[in-house]
């Protein structure tokens, strides 16, 4: 990719920031905000790979944590290690396939957000109730995530077809 493509994803990136801790902050439904840097990370694990999924991971993740009160690093971990694993997939999936970001980003919502109270948790950061939170929260915001994500997925996985295909690069998608 070209130098161009890289910017374009990282105003993509910062897009994903300011929407979800503005405007998704303030009109969500059910007190539930979407995670689109999740969203955004685990597409671009299953279109480009673990490498590129760990990379958006760390610096979304880092985004995410630079805006938010909690606890620093914890984003840039979680989404670095999934991004990294689901990423390891990249070459066996079918990526037209648009069930797939959906039932996969179900579970990486689910493993990110029991990690994230886990580790929460574990620094005494806040108090959590596991079985309430998972009732309440984890499991329908998972369900929200996996939602949105086919949209998400399908809108970047034509843009990184459209840049290989145009943009001479030896990769395909």
């Amino acid at each position: 990719m070209k130098r161009l493509d890289y910017g374009v994803l990282v105003l993509l990136v910062l897009l994903c920031l300011i929407l979800q801790s503005t405007l998704l902050a303030t009109f969500s439904p059910w007190g539930l905000i979407p995670d689109l840097i999740l969203i955004y990370v685990v597409s671009t694990a299953l279109i480009r790979g673990s490498n590129e999924g760990a990379l958006w991971g760390f610096f979304a993740g880092l985004g995410l944590d630079l805006i938010s009160s909690g606890f620093l690093g914890l984003h840039c971990l979680l989404k670095m290690v999934l991004g990294f694993f689901i990423g390891l997939v990249e070459e066996k999936i079918f990526k037209d396939n648009l069930l797939l970001p959906v039932l996969v980003l179900f579970a990486a919502t689910l493993v990110h957000e029991l990690l994230f109270l886990l580790f929460a948790a574990s620094y005494k950061q806040l108090e959590v109730r596991f079985l309430p939170a998972l009732s309440t929260i984890i499991l329908p915001l998972s369900l929200y995530n996996a939602l949105l994500s086919p949209f998400f997925y399908a809108k970047l996985l034509s843009w990184y077809r459209g840049r290989s295909r145009y943009g001479g690069e030896g990769r395909g998608i």
